[in-house]
């Protein structure tokens, strides 16, 4: 993810990475919006992937794409995210909710009461002292 990110954030002037987004027809610019911040990953692998689909790309002519964009070593994960992007955003977007939970503590304190009461209601733990 790391490799993938420092390509996004400084991407690469020579060698085969701008031969693949011209290949696209796409610019790093892409993957930016309005104020030149960095779009959420899921929508930058969503616009990768609609473009590769839009141009009936195979998976290994995909593969071949990831690999000069983000380097061999980050290519199996830029396929990955490529694949799953939507279930990605749908991840993220549950993390967004879970976060908002019980006026904004998130999820987990409300699991720890949860967890706690089911202790209590075993007998696993006493409520003495407490």
């Amino acid at each position: 993810m790391r490799q993938i990110y420092q390509r996004l954030t400084s991407p690469p002037t020579k060698g085969k990475a701008p031969s693949a987004m011209k290949e696209l027809g796409m610019d790093y610019d892409d993957f930016r919006d309005a104020n030149h911040n960095l779009l959420p990953i899921q929508q930058v692998f969503e616009k990768l992937a609609t473009r590769m689909d839009k141009m009936k790309m195979s998976r290994t002519d995909k593969g071949a794409i990831y690999a000069a964009l983000f380097g061999v070593n980050a290519s199996s994960a830029a396929q990955a995210l490529g694949e799953s992007y939507k279930d990605v955003a749908k991840l993220d977007k549950k993390v967004q909710q879970s976060q908002n939970m019980n006026k904004g503590q998130g999820y987990v304190p409300n699991f720890h009461k949860r967890i706690w009461t089911l202790y209590l209601s075993s007998g696993i733990v006493s409520n003495k002292g407490y």
